[in-house]
């Protein structure tokens, strides 16, 4: 009925050499834990103390000009834009050609 979980020697006295080896395995894996947390704060310090940002957009945009990606995108910025003053071009020949047939009449 009542499994006994802990190495107890009675309900009033703990075993202490279970609980000191108990303790042992607590105590080693914060040692590991802060030894892992070091590692990570220095990898992480010597990247952003080595890191070029200059160097890493003029690769990145190296990679996108040899796959195509920048030049797609170049185009799409391009041709919306013309598209926009192909627009604007044809409203203001609207607008000219209305002030032409003024000066006509005139």
């Amino acid at each position: 009925m009542f499994e006994n979980k802990y190495p107890y020697t009675d309900f009033h006295e703990l075993n202490l050499d279970w609980f000191l080896a108990e303790f042992k395995k607590v105590h080693n894996h914060v040692d590991d834990l802060d030894a892992t947390v070091h590692e990570f704060t220095e990898f992480v310090t010597n990247y952003f103390n080595n890191l070029d940002v200059q160097e890493e957009i003029s690769k990145k945009l190296d990679e996108m000009y040899a796959s195509g990606e920048l030049s797609a995108l170049i185009e799409n910025l391009f041709s919306d834009f013309e598209n926009e003053i192909n627009d604007e071009i044809s409203a203001q020949n609207t607008v000219i050609s209305g002030q032409n047939s003024r000066i006509i009449t005139l």
